[in-house]
């Protein structure tokens, strides 16, 4: 993720924009505290949203706490701990790591090299915890390598690797969190007496909960994988329209430009104009059914802040970066 999905702050609730920022702040700080200062500068408001649409559908309340910045010592802040925060931290490194690895691959660029020798430690120690999604994407982005090499005029094939990859991240995203609190419901329904019998109840109403949170989240495993695969495929698209011009310039690989045969004499801005009706189309049916999976979910909390990062963010984003005169904000 690179930094494309983010709420329309305009149009946030002044409690709704501290949340979000909350939540920001508690990847920050998660990082920071398991992987030491120097990784928390990759930091995207991508982690932000993946941790809290992970939180939105469980029930236990956000656990907050006002703590001081590295940014700005003086002030303190609001941050969200929580499982979903400590999983979107992850990712980010993960992303991160792949993205030096492709850059060494790709140019030879010193600081991926140096900052790859800064991180492998870490790097393993994120590895050991999330082996079986570090696997799966970087099988993804190894074949997403190959089509780019082979420089692939298909959008479809390029952008359903990294589709897939974002499938797999969402998809373990909700395959790991507790989205019933099961303390909570033990207080309220187990029996209070201490005898055999009480305590017998007790062990079959927790095998209950247990039951209870995997049909929920085998109901929620495909919606999620059709939330990462289209945020995928958007963000991957999107990216590609922002880089157009740079690389023109570069001679870099670019999907749309070997898919729409950019022509030799053809400026960044033009070649934009021209294929802006047809990349907009696919842009926007990838939103349509980020919409449509989300409005399956029972959200429990937080539905203000999501709703305005996938119906309004990412739309103004969209509009943002077709726009061949845009000032990034």
């Amino acid at each position: 993720m690179l930094g494309y999905v983010v709420s329309y702050r305009p149009e946030l609730k002044v409690w709704e924009s501290e949340i979000y920022k909350a939540y920001y702040c508690g990847v920050c700080k998660s990082i920071g505290r398991r992987y030491g200062q120097l990784p928390r500068m990759i930091l995207s408001f991508d982690a932000a949203f993946l941790a809290l649409v992970l939180d939105c559908i469980c029930e236990d309340v956000e656990v907050l706490s006002n703590e001081g910045c590295i940014a700005n010592p003086f002030k303190r802040k609001a941050i969200v701990h929580s499982k979903n925060v400590d999983f979107a931290a992850d990712v980010m490194l993960i992303l991160a790591w792949y993205k030096l690895l492709d850059d060494i691959d790709d140019e030879g660029r010193l600081y991926a090299k140096i900052a790859t020798k800064l991180f492998k430690r870490k790097f393993k120690r994120i590895y050991e915890n999330n082996r079986v999604l570090c696997d799966k994407i970087d099988y993804n982005l190894r074949i997403l390598r190959e089509l780019e090499k082979a420089k692939s005029r298909s959008l479809d094939k390029t952008s359903h690797y990294f589709a897939e990859l974002m499938a797999d991240i969402f998809q373990t995203g909700v395959e790991n969190i507790d989205l019933i609190d099961t303390e909570k419901v033990m207080k309220e329904d187990t029996c209070q007496n201490e005898n055999e019998y009480d305590k017998k109840e007790g062990f079959y109403k927790k095998e209950e909960v247990d039951k209870r949170q995997l049909l929920q989240k085998s109901h929620y495993v495909e919606i999620f994988r059709e939330i990462g695969y289209n945020i995928g495929k958007w963000v991957y698209l999107i990216d590609a329209v922002d880089d157009i011009e740079e690389n023109l310039q570069t001679g870099a690989y670019n999907p749309l430009i070997y898919r729409f045969n950019c022509e030799k004499d053809e400026s960044g801005i033009d070649f934009k104009k021209r294929i802006k009706p047809q990349v907009d189309r696919i842009l926007v049916i990838c939103l349509e059914h980020i919409a449509k999976a989300v409005e399956l979910l029972d959200v429990k909390k937080n539905k203000g802040i999501l709703n305005n990062i996938l119906y309004v963010g990412l739309l103004k984003k969209t509009d943002e970066i077709l726009k061949e005169d845009t000032q990034k904000t």
